[in-house]
């Protein structure tokens, strides 16, 4: 979904109603971040997380990530090539996959993580200022 689809579509929510996200194991938090960021497509296969990657500051500029070896095979196009040792190569051959790194916009909750005290104490304190 593409920002301007998710506004036409908050258009036709009411206008005072709450915006969540899932909580950190269970329940839902208010949405109180929201900020651009890069992402890399389809780089999870595992069905029990999401599809896409936030790419942290100098991810990619390092040329690893986590147990790949990482390629930029054309702009914007990176390959993932699993890091084998002498031993493990000999006996199967290494996983790759690609990924488009594109813009984004993330949604989340800085109170994710705190317990109901922690949370009345952060709003009270005006730690969290939403307005950003």
């Amino acid at each position: 979904m593409t920002v301007a689809a998710l506004i036409e579509k908050l258009k036709e929510m009411p206008q005072d109603a709450m915006v969540v996200v899932r909580g950190y194991e269970d329940g839902v938090d208010e949405v109180d971040c929201i900020k651009e960021c890069e992402v890399l497509t389809d780089y999870y296969e595992e069905s029990y997380y999401g599809a896409h990657e936030i790419v942290s500051d100098g991810l990619l500029s390092f040329g690893t990530h986590s147990e790949y070896d990482v390629t930029e095979e054309s702009p914007g196009l990176y390959r993932f090539s699993e890091k084998l040792s002498y031993d493990e190569s000999f006996y199967k051959s290494a996983n790759e996959f690609y990924c488009k790194l594109e813009g984004a916009v993330s949604l989340w909750s800085s109170m994710q993580g705190y317990s109901r005290a922690e949370r009345q104490e952060l709003r009270e304190s005006d730690i969290i200022d939403i307005s950003e």
